[in-house]
């Protein structure tokens, strides 16, 4: 889909629907691998034989036996735990797993992919202002503020910022210098970059304008006296008009002067393949885009090999094909 002039940072609803895939993610690789650490290091005991300090507190007994097991639970027969001197090494390892994935996803896959397991799924991409993808130290960056800053207090903090910012930014955005935007519309500021890209709403309506206000062509009478054929003898090369008119009578050539440069006339530009084919009759033109290439009647485009045609109200172009005989969307 061609990008159309539209907000292409407007995806707020997206962003937060791939954080919270995210944090699923996360939360099932953490499961996956932590547990078999958890039941490799815990202790066991039958049950009944040990109560485990998630209960509540009654006595001082309690209160002992809860700062003796931190980590206690109880699975069928058996009991699970870890004392308190194992409880640093397990935390440590937990800690170990989460930080490997916050960087895995949103430092490297983000910086080297375009995006994080959920927002490559929901079609979003992280980049910088003129498209390209932000790389890992601008995702090192935005995530660092991230977990410290954006996504304390429930995420109130990234959530107003990005609404209420121009482009969409969170804090970590507004630092990285970064944007989240369409796989579409990145797909699309890269066709701009490269030159290949169709003109958007706001560059048809420029060159309707032009064509609408462009200088008035002199008459015949009015250009007669500027004519000057390339390579006549005797004229200035400077472009003004001689004060007086050489005296032809009075004028021998030059042996040894370079002969004039033949004039030649300008090459005639490639024809198009036949008539242009019809437009669709139910169509409605944007009155100010109207005369615009494109838009009032089917415009060759001599690299694609095809004639296209702007849909004014949904800001879209089309692609006629000779084998069906009728109009379809053009693909990027």
């Amino acid at each position: 889909m061609a990008y159309r002039g539209a907000d292409p940072t407007d995806v707020m609803g997206r962003r937060i629907g791939a954080y919270l895939l995210d944090g699923l993610i996360m939360g099932v690789i953490t499961a996956v691998v932590i547990l078999p650490v958890f039941f490799s290091m815990a202790n066991t005991a039958p049950a009944g034989s040990l109560r485990c300090g998630s209960g509540r507190i009654e006595t001082q007994a309690d209160l002992d036996q809860r700062e003796k097991l931190p980590i206690c639970f109880e699975a069928g027969d058996e009991i699970h735990y870890l004392r308190a001197d194992q409880v640093g090494s397990f935390q440590a390892v937990f800690g170990l797993v989460l930080l490997a994935q916050w960087v895995g996803f949103h430092v490297l896959l983000q910086g080297i992919a375009g995006g994080s397991p959920g927002k490559l799924a929901l079609g979003l991409r992280v980049v910088k202002p003129d498209g390209q993808l932000a790389g890992p130290l601008r995702c090192l960056v935005r995530t660092g503020f991230l977990v410290f800053l954006d996504a304390q207090c429930c995420a109130i903090i990234g959530l107003l910022t990005a609404f209420r910012s121009r482009g969409h930014r969170r804090v970590g955005d507004m630092v990285a210098d970064t944007l989240v935007i369409g796989r579409d519309d990145q797909r699309a500021l890269a066709l701009a970059r490269s030159g290949a890209a169709l003109p958007d709403r706001k560059t048809i309506a420029a060159a309707s304008y032009a064509q609408q206000h462009k200088p008035r062509e002199m008459t015949w009478e009015e250009s007669a006296g500027q004519i000057i054929i390339p390579g006549s003898p005797g004229l200035p090369t400077s472009g003004h008009a001689p004060s007086a008119a050489p005296d032809e009578s009075s004028w021998t050539p030059n042996p040894d002067a370079a002969a004039p440069a033949t004039w030649e006339p300008p090459p005639m530009p490639t024809a198009r393949r036949g008539a242009p084919p019809p437009l669709p009759f139910d169509r409605v033109v944007d009155p100010a885009l109207a005369g615009a290439p494109g838009v009032d009647e089917a415009l060759w485009d001599e690299a694609r090999g095809a004639w296209l045609w702007y849909e004014t109200q949904g800001g879209t172009w089309y692609r006629w094909n000779d084998a069906a005989g009728q109009w379809g969307p053009l693909d990027p």
